[in-house]
């Protein structure tokens, strides 16, 4: 009988020790998944920021070729941003849910021609249709340009190059959702209570 209760011992030891191999295998795991997330995400800003960067360096020198190009794969980094988000809540972590928001999804479309605002499509067409970069909308992409950069700050490691990995999912949730504070969709059109829309500069007559 002695013999037999030691079995059950050392066969629940050998349950309780496998359980918490397979739970810090899956932990790692999920920190490693995680890692390569934060690090794509903020390779794409950065490639975003860049990228406006140079947009608002080319208008400031009046040169115009193949900017309508950049502005074209400037809006496809905010689409992939956004489909990297919503990949990154089914397959990261639930807590990376911000359907709430419509952020880099929304200010393609505006760089797009194809968004509304306040009830208007803007302009209904792109930022170069016209072939040029007016004031208004060279104001609108430094702001946008100077936020990408506090955002870029925020993620980043101490030489700046690369994601700073210690960032819990929770300070990167919260970094993000502050930049979609001002530039959502909810904000643009008015929703939130009290918010200064940057897009109203590209409302001004």
């Amino acid at each position: 009988m002695k013999g037999k209760y030691n079995t059950i011992i050392l066969l629940i030891l050998i349950g309780l020790i496998l359980s918490i191999f397979i739970n810090i295998k899956h932990n790692n795991e999920r920190e490693n998944d995680y890692g390569i997330f934060l690090n794509h995400s903020f390779h794409l800003l950065d490639s975003t920021s860049n990228n406006i960067g140079g947009i608002i360096n080319s208008v400031q020198k009046d040169e115009y070729d193949h900017l309508d190009h950049t502005f074209i794969m400037t809006s496809k980094y905010f689409f992939e941003l956004e489909r990297l988000l919503n990949d990154g809540r089914y397959f990261i972590d639930s807590g990376l849910d911000m359907n709430e928001f419509w952020g880099f999804d929304f200010i393609a479309e505006v760089l797009l021609g194809s968004a509304n605002l306040n009830g208007t499509y803007y302009y209904g067409h792109h930022f170069l249709e016209d072939g040029i970069v007016s004031d208004k909308e060279l104001e609108f992409l430094i702001e946008l340009h100077g936020d990408l950069e506090v955002l870029l700050s925020k993620l980043a490691n101490e030489d700046g190059n690369n994601a700073n990995e210690n960032i819990s999912i929770e300070e990167f949730k919260g970094a993000i959702m502050n930049f979609f504070e001002k530039w959502g969709f909810e904000n643009a059109n008015g929703y939130v209570e009290g918010g200064e829309s940057p897009f109203n500069t590209l409302l001004k007559n």
